[in-house]
């Protein structure tokens, strides 16, 4: 019962600054007891800046930071059946997002931003649920950052 989806970025120009043209992307930290999903955030977000081809992903002084931390992580029932058993469970992550131009010092974009994902414990583990939860996060800090653009 995951559900997924597959969402193409196109761009055919930017409106971001012009002197932006590199952007950073540090550590992702996690404030959670989740071990793990702060890399694996950060590796979806890198594979998806990278694939866009609008900015330069470099190592250090970028002219953008992109800063996130992950605050929030939940894994609760979210569906029963008729017999009150848990039929699905729903996974939520929520990070905190900074896009800071660097040349200026001053945050482009800055929000809290959340991504959940079900799924059915019967057939699937909770790592489907934090995928999908994961790939809505990255979509969410994509369309902030560069495409909202």
């Amino acid at each position: 019962m995951a559900f997924s989806g597959c969402i193409r970025y196109s761009f055919t120009g930017s409106t971001l600054p012009s002197h932006i043209k590199t952007v950073s992307i540090p550590l992702v930290e996690n404030t959670t007891a989740e071990i793990g999903i702060e890399e694996k955030l950060r590796d979806q977000v890198y594979n998806a800046y990278t694939g866009l081809n609008v900015l330069s992903v470099v190592q250090d002084n970028g002219d953008a930071d992109l800063r996130i931390r992950v605050i929030v992580y939940a894994n609760v029932p979210d569906e029963y059946d008729a017999s009150g058993n848990v039929k699905t469970y729903k996974v939520t992550i929520t990070a905190q997002v900074a896009f800071v131009d660097t040349k200026e010092n001053k945050a482009i974009f800055e929000d809290t931003i959340t991504g959940s994902g079900i799924y059915d414990h019967r057939t699937e583990n909770v790592d489907t649920g934090i995928g999908i939860a994961l790939g809505m996060l990255k979509e969410s800090i994509i369309n902030n950052t560069v495409s909202g653009w």
